[in-house]
């Protein structure tokens, strides 16, 4: 069976699916272009679907290269046989291809190179059909340049090439694996010479996990507590489990149970004339070279798997927070709180345009109120502010109190904690700098506070992906596999928002389909030259966009301003004649679009679209899209979420009690468990064992909830949470 049946019966599609989506990859059309604009030619697959194929095509891509550099190594080595190519073609994994190859790899010399080196192959190609004890036939290499002068040195140098070969056997290594697998225990124990101040890993100081139980969450924060040289790590055998298989099929326990279970995988017959020499030396190869190996194997595949579970995570979280509702039309103070260098105040406008900035001092250790009153008094007249945005960073707590007491004279005002992951990474970024070159850092990280309200996504793809706050131990993942993720989810969501090509900042234009940094600079530069573009069809006048680019990219890109209407919906140039038919056919016109939509749609919707496709002779998948497209004009996906909880009033931790019930905004969705915001400055945790049924998809970053507070801890600010 080929990948791609295999793909196929996984994703229960069809397979004439899959091979139409790789001829579109292959001919470099984006994933959010197929999912939207060839449903024909891929059976309606969605974005989903379509990228596990676009992963795994690259995934055999890799593989089909290895082979090709696998294949070379072996046929300049001089040992490609049949059989060896037969094995490395049938390989349908990296994995597969590797433990092929594992004994043909170029490695450190080891100890069966130095037996070989002393001419001892001929001997252990005989020791191991050896059919008697020949002692005289042992002595033949006997050599005093390689210190062999007796019979027990020649042999115990010799058994060092049979050791590293049983160590290659494909049967032992699966044998051991499964069962480290199956049997394994992680043991983790505190090391002694490192503190621990926090205790942040108390619960890793002496505690073991078994290895086909161990929850992802588990194995990263073990690793990172290994990494910090917190604690020290090992595996071991719970021989308890593995004895009673051990004993029926061997009649021995522990180590010397699994030697001679080694040894029948291994077919060495118990009759075999050095069968002693052969149990020493099946038991070096598992202690030296087997377990150790497959040890760090296991190691890695928990790691691999955690990594990615990972990125899962965090690819959720970010789509939630990138879906964030704007709010928008509304003008904003925002703050970014401060101690000694006080607090940076920016004001932005509806339209996300910076105007001013100011410094107060509200918060220890000057504590000037009444100034800090006056500041924000004259900026809220002159700027006809309606919300203040507090990031959620040092002296928030502060700053938050103070904010509350100040806008009892401004009743008809609230505010907001904005979470403000990144911010300082985006003021001292080459973005920041761009963007503002005469401001200080702090009050770039002030405006781009306040852009968050209105436009979470628009603020977001300018900062690097581990640094925005969400996810599930981030921070350890590959930086450049973080950055794929966002890139993917960021071109998902964009795409499926669209942008107005007249307004979009070069960061967002870059996640466009088909579009890249260069050509979305490029879009910017035309438009500060050229004014605002007049239609989707002049896109092909800006440098680097020709005819492949603009078939990507134009479906996504809107322009209101234009004065053909459909270049203000999802629907692409390609299909527009067929959109003037289906209009024409219900009785309409173009310019019926945006002054009778709703006459227009009820005509559309009388019908049924297969009828309108049979009689224009479209496809009845481009008539739904079509007419579901003008249904949608003007409307933005993210007002379907809850929006943006606003406050007036401030808690305190010290206010909190156990047993106090309230509501709190998620901010971030582990494995673990949820982080909340109640309000208090400190984010509370529901941990996973207060759900019934936990399931991290039931749950996204900016959703609000109700809680009880069900522990406190008064010292580390933490407060433990059940959801109601």
């Amino acid at each position: 069976m080929n990948w791609i049946t295999k793909l196929s019966e996984t994703l229960k599609i069809k397979p004439w699916q899959v091979d139409k989506t790789i001829e579109l990859i292959i001919d470099d059309k984006t994933i959010p272009f197929i999912a939207r604009y060839r449903k024909e030619q891929t059976g309606e697959l969605d974005e989903i679907k379509i990228r596990e194929i676009f992963d795994e095509y690259h995934v055999q891509e890799k593989l089909s290269e290895r082979k090709k550099e696998v294949l070379q190594s072996l046929e300049n080595q001089k040992v490609l046989s049949d059989e060896l190519k037969k094995a490395v073609e049938l390989s349908e994994s990296l994995k597969d291809l590797e433990e092929v190859y594992l004994p043909y790899k170029k490695k450190q010399k080891t100890r069966a190179d130095l037996a070989i080196e002393k001419g001892l192959k001929p001997l252990a190609e005989w020791l191991w059909d050896a059919k008697s004890v020949d002692d005289e036939y042992v002595m033949r290499f006997k050599s005093e340049e390689h210190s062999l002068l007796n019979k027990e040195d020649i042999l115990n140098t010799a058994i060092d090439i049979l050791a590293e070969e049983i160590s290659y056997n494909t049967q032992i290594r699966d044998f051991v694996r499964d069962n480290i697998f199956r049997n394994g225990i992680i043991e983790t124990n505190k090391n002694d010479k490192i503190e621990d101040e926090k205790e942040v890993y108390k619960s890793y100081y002496d505690n073991s996990f078994r290895i086909y139980s161990i929850p992802e969450w588990r194995v990263l924060a073990i690793n990172r507590a290994e990494k910090e040289k917190i604690i020290k790590v090992k595996i071991q055998i719970d021989w308890s489990r593995f004895n009673l298989y051990l004993t029926r099929k061997t009649g021995e326990e522990n180590m010397e149970g699994l030697v001679l279970m080694l040894m029948k995988l291994a077919k060495i017959r118990s009759t075999h004339p050095y069968i002693q020499l052969f149990q020493t030396m099946t038991k070096d190869s598992l202690k030296r070279l087997i377990l150790p190996a497959i040890e760090r194997e296991v190691r890695t595949d928990l790691t691999e798997k955690a990594e990615n579970r990972s990125v899962s995570i965090f690819q959720n979280n970010l789509r939630h927070l990138l879906l964030t509702p704007p709010l928008k039309k509304t003008r904003i103070l925002a703050i970014d709180p401060g101690y000694r260098t006080g607090c940076k105040v920016a004001i932005i406008d509806e339209n996300g345009v910076y105007h001013d900035n100011a410094n107060i001092y509200p918060t220890p250790p000057f504590k000037k109120i009444i100034e800090a009153e006056k500041i924000l008094d004259r900026l809220i007249k002159i700027y006809e502010i309606k919300l203040i945005a507090i990031g959620n960073g040092t002296a928030s707590r502060e700053t938050e109190s103070f904010v509350s007491e100040f806008l009892k004279k401004y009743p008809e005002m609230k505010y907001i904690i904005v979470s403000e992951a990144g911010a300082s990474v985006y003021s001292a970024s080459t973005a920041g700098i761009e963007e503002f070159p005469e401001l200080d850092v702090t009050v770039r990280g002030a405006i781009s506070i306040g852009r968050r309200v209105q436009d979470m996504l628009n603020e977001l793809v300018k900062i690097p992906p581990e640094s925005i706050g969400v996810g599930m131990y981030q921070h350890d993942i590959s930086t450049n596999v973080l950055k794929q993720k966002l890139s993917l989810e960021t071109e998902s969501v964009v795409n499926l928002l669209g942008v107005d090509i007249n307004t979009a900042s070069e960061y967002l234009l870059q996640y466009i389909s088909g579009l890249n940094k260069k050509t979305a600079k490029n879009i910017v530069e035309y438009r500060q030259k050229n004014g605002l573009f007049k239609k989707r069809s002049e896109l092909r006048k800006v440098k680097g966009i020709g005819d492949k680019t603009y078939e990507l990219a134009a479906g996504f890109c809107r322009v209101p301003e234009s004065n053909n209407p459909l270049d203000n919906t999802t629907i692409h140039p390609e299909s527009y004649q067929q959109a003037e038919n289906i209009i024409k056919y219900v009785g309409f016109t173009l310019s019926n679009i945006n002054n009778n939509r709703k006459d227009l749609l009820e005509a559309l919707n009388k019908q049924f679209y297969k009828t309108i496709a049979q009689n224009l002779l479209i496809s009845d998948v481009l008539v739904k899209d079509i007419i579901s497209a003008l249904s949608n004009v003007n409307i933005d996906p993210r007002d379907e979420f809850p929006q943006i909880k606003l406050k007036s009033e401030v808690n305190s931790f010290e206010s909190l009690l156990i047993g106090t019930q309230l509501e709190g905004i998620v901010r971030n969705i582990t494995d673990f468990g949820i982080f909340i915001d109640i309000g208090v400055g400190y984010d509370g945790l529901a941990y996973r064992s207060t759900f019934t049924d936990y399931q991290t998809t039931n749950y996204y970053p900016g959703q609000i909830v109700k809680v009880e507070i069900i522990s406190l801890d008064e010292k580390n600010k933490k407060s433990g949470l059940k959801l109601l």
